[in-house]
Order: structure tokens, then C-alpha cells, then sequence
């Protein structure tokens, strides 16, 4: 096959053009833009108490907390998970590279962050593979590393509170890039950084071995691939070395069930007309990308599954389940940036490069829109936090030594995690037994108020809370931004 033929995986080029230098400078100064952006964004949401899965976050927050005092990953905010790093539902060993700077910035924010942090750093990778994938200009990667920074999953993965599968995403790009490069250390640091995100990554990594045997068969370097061969073993030998078991997938509790009701007309091939929309325009961006199908269909598979099988939340911007699109996202703009150097290095004339990148960049706001509009007030909320937020926090803060209480109000849970005990609205099943049971060992409580402004549990719940808290001494003290405070006299 010739090269550059749409079938092949890496540069045009001849193989002494592997190692290229990373991305020019104007890409760099896009990548550090967009870095600064995704941040900013991660961060003014919590500050602006807008979580978007409140208990999870509390849950990791309380988690790395314990963990900064020296109480292991200890957590009461989510009771049917586990109280250390090898005892949760997921092994995500990333978590605990969180830990150094939590330690110096002890909250919340610094731990979204670092997530945040880490979808930017996506930037630069997408502009060194268009870099390596043939464009030798410094317009086409800048074009690039701006579009993907605008994209709505990037947007969503960067500000989906703290999820471990998201750190994923660099860790993949990273090792394509080491691919096309012919860098075995390169593909061996991604492929760790992707394995420690979640016990699934040695799914990805394995995705990524037909592209990396075709890029050994086609340059006779055999390097790159037994390295990507060799991380993705100790992937698959770490969760069972670490954490006595294996994968914990469960997307889905019956594939052949799902499949009878589509055969059947019970249900629809893609189960969201909404989520569809919404893959269907994130795939717009990565046209570029069809010239890598090895690259391109494994990101495309593991987004029809989510599309078709999965039960679990909604995969797509704005919705809790975002974070699983991190199986789906390095995937596609990897494909996308080496499509997009390749076309760059064959074309004719060279405005080409221009031109693409152009309708990209102007396509990535478009199919944004559910996300753009809230950026503004991320970012400024980063900088000011929002009079709300300032009031419910002081409202809500209680002394630095008491070791929790119960949050009904979700907006609040995942500030207040860092302290020893915690409950959590949403993990206490609505019984009204083990709420009386609860009662009397809370110093204070934050519930929400009735009014316009409740949302979420019905107000018999709150009636009952009322009561049990009654019965255990606690009173009403304050009412603020619709939250009671409510504690002993």
C-alpha cells in the first residue's frame, strides 16, 4: 500500500522523519490558552457551586482529604463504596498523584484543577500529531490545538467535577503520539498515565495495538509496539496484582436483552435521540480523522456502544455520564490531527491547511453552544466568587474541628467533604428508619428549604428529615440562598 493511503497509521513521511520536533511555538501559546481556559472553566464551576454529580465529588474530595491526613483514602460520603483506594468499585491509582498538591492547596477546587490540567495537556499532543502526521507549517496545530479546546467534549470532560477515567485521555494521546513517532518511552509514559486512570485502560491501550503493529510492520521499528505490548499486560496483571480482581465493567447487565428489544422495535438502535445529536456533532470536528481508521474506529466502537448499550447516565456534554466519553475522545483526535497533517503534508495548493483548520475552528463553537454559554461565568467565578456562593459557604462552614454532619443541599457537598464524617444527600435511600438513626449523632445539618427553589427529593423527605432532627435536639438557626442551617442549641 502507498503512503499515506487512508488504511496506514502515522507520517507520510519517510521513516528518518518519525522524530519530529514537538509543536511550533504559536501551538504551544494556543495550548497554554486553552489550558488556562479549561481550568479557569473546572474551577469557577465549583466555586460558583454548580457540581455536576455532587455526591461523587464529595466522595472524592473526603477521600483525598483522609488521605492528606494521613487516614488513607477513608470516606463516609458514598456508603455503598469502599473506604480505600484498593476497596472502591473502580481502582483509579491516579487518585493518589492528587494527593501532593492537595496538600498544599487543601480544597476542592484544586482538585478539579488537576483534571482540568489534564484535558488541556491534550492541546499540545493534538498539535504534535499533526506535527508528526506531516504539517510543516505552525498554523495548521495551532488551528488545532484551539479547536480541540473549544470541542464540547473537551469542554465537558475538563469541567465534569473530578472523574479518574478522564486522565485517560492524555495518557492515550500521549502513547499514539510515541507511535507515529517511533518513541518507546513516550508510548510506555502514556500507556501508564492511561492505566492508572481506571482498571478499564488496558481496553484502550489494547485498541491501540493493530495501529501499532501496522506502524512496525510499515517502518520495520519493532520498539514502539512491544512497548505498547508490554504496558498493556501489566494493565491487564495490575488490577489483579493490586486489587485481587480484575476489569469491573458493567456498562450493561444484559447485551442480549438490549438487543432483542431493538430487533423487536421496543427500543431505539441509538437509545437517546438527544445523545445522538450530540456524538453526531462532536464527530462533525474530526472529518480529518477518516484517513486513520485505525485511530478513528476504535473511538466510533466505543461510542456506539455507549450510544446502543449502555445503561448507564447519558455519554455527552452537561450530563453526569460525560466522563465516560474519555474512552471515546483521545481516540478521535488523535485519528483527527494525524488526518489532518497527512492532508496538510500531500496538499495542493498549500492554503489548504489553512482553509481546514478555519472551518474546524469555526465548526467548534457551533456544536458547543450547550457549553459555551456557561464559560463566561465559570471563568469569572474563578476569579470572583459569586455573593451566593460566598454567603451559603460562610452559612454552611462549620468549626474547623467538628467532623461533619448531613448535607441535603447538593450544591454544598462536595465543598464541604474535607473532614472525617459526612453524609451525604442521595446515599441515604429515602428511609425514614435509618434517618432517625442518623439524627442523633449530627452536630449540625444543612437542609434545602421549601420554597421555589427546592429541587430534588420530595418535600415528605424533607419532612421527615425535619422531624428526625427535631427529635434529636437540633433546631433551625438560619435560613439562606434556600438552605437551612440547621444545629445543636
Amino acid at each position: 500500500m502507498p503512503a499515506g493511503a487512508c488504511a496506514t497509521v502515522g507520517p507520510v513521511s519517510p521513516p528518518r522523519r518519525l522524530r519530529l520536533p514537538p509543536a511550533p511555538w504559536p501551538a504551544r501559546l494556543v495550548s497554554l490558552g486553552v489550558v488556562v481556559l479549561l481550568v479557569l472553566a473546572a474551577v469557577g464551576r465549583q466555586r460558583a457551586l454548580e457540581p455536576l454529580s455532587p455526591p461523587d465529588l464529595a466522595f472524592f474530595h473526603q477521600s483525598t482529604w483522609s488521605a492528606s491526613q494521613g487516614l488513607g483514602f477513608a470516606q463516609t460520603a458514598l456508603p455503598f463504596d469502599g473506604q480505600g483506594l484498593f476497596q472502591c468499585i473502580h481502582l483509579s491509582l491516579v487518585r493518589a498523584a492528587l494527593v501532593p498538591v492537595y496538600l498544599v492547596l487543601p480544597a476542592v477546587e484544586s482538585l478539579v484543577a488537576q483534571q482540568a490540567l489534564a484535558v488541556g495537556l491534550g492541546a499540545f499532543l493534538v498539535a504534535a500529531l499533526a506535527r508528526a502526521g506531516g504539517a510543516r507549517g505552525a498554523l495548521l496545530p495551532a488551528l488545532l490545538a484551539l479547536a480541540y479546546g473549544l470541542h464540547p467534549v473537551t469542554l465537558g470532560l475538563a469541567t465534569a467535577d473530578l472523574r479518574p477515567l478522564v486522565f485517560a485521555v492524555p495518557g492515550v494521546l500521549l502513547a499514539v503520539l510515541g507511535l507515529v513517532r517511533g518513541a518507546p518511552a513516550q508510548v510506555v509514559l502514556g500507556g501508564l498515565i492511561t492505566a492508572s486512570a481506571r482498571e478499564e485502560a488496558v481496553w484502550l491501550l489494547a485498541a491501540l495495538l493493530p495501529a501499532a503493529a501496522w506502524l512496525a510492520w510499515r517502518t520495520r521499528r519493532l520498539g514502539p509496539a512491544l512497548a505498547l505490548l508490554a504496558t498493556a499486560a501489566l494493565a491487564l496483571a495490575l488490577p489483579l496484582l493490586a486489587w485481587g480482581r480484575l476489569s469491573n465493567i458493567a456498562a450493561t447487565t444484559d447485551h442480549a436483552a438490549t438487543w432483542a428489544a431493538i430487533q423487536a422495535g421496543r427500543q431505539g438502535l441509538l437509545r437517546s435521540p438527544e445523545e445522538a445529536l450530540a456524538g453526531g456533532l462532536a464527530l462533525l470536528l474530526c472529518l480529518p480523522a477518516l484517513r486513520q481508521p485505525l485511530l478513528l474506529l476504535p473511538g466510533l466502537c466505543a461510542w456506539l456502544y455507549l450510544a446502543t448499550f449502555s445503561g448507564l447516565e447519558l455519554a455527552m456534554a452537561g450530563q453526569p455520564g460525560v466522563h465516560y466519553l474519555a474512552v471515546v475522545h483521545p481516540f478521535l483526535w488523535a485519528a483527527c490531527a494525524v488526518g489532518a497533517g497527512q492532508l496538510a503534508a500531500r496538499a495542493v495548493p498549500r492554503r489548504w491547511p489553512l482553509a481546514a483548520g478555519a472551518v474546524l475552528l469555526a465548526l467548534a463553537p457551533v456544536v458547543s453552544l450547550w457549553q459555551l454559554p456557561r464559560l463566561p461565568a465559570w471563568t469569572a467565578a474563578a476569579l470572583v466568587e459569586p455573593e451566593e456562593a460566598r454567603v451559603l459557604r460562610r452559612l454552611a462552614a462549620p468549626a474547623a474541628a467538628d467532623p461533619g454532619g448531613l448535607v441535603a443541599e447538593p450544591r454544598l457537598a462536595p465543598a464541604l467533604a474535607g473532614r472525617s464524617v459526612l453524609h451525604v444527600r442521595g446515599n441515604l435511600y429515602a428511609d425514614r428508619t435509618r434517618l432517625g438513626e442518623l439524627a442523633p449523632e449530627l452536630d449540625w445539618a444543612l437542609l434545602e428549604h421549601d420554597g421555589p427553589r427546592a429541587e430534588g427529593r420530595p418535600a415528605e423527605e424533607r419532612r421527615w428529615w425535619r422531624d428526625a432532627l427535631e427529635e434529636a435536639g437540633l433546631e433551625k438557626q438560619a435560613v439562606r440562598g434556600g438552605v437551612q442551617r440547621w444545629g445543636r442549641p
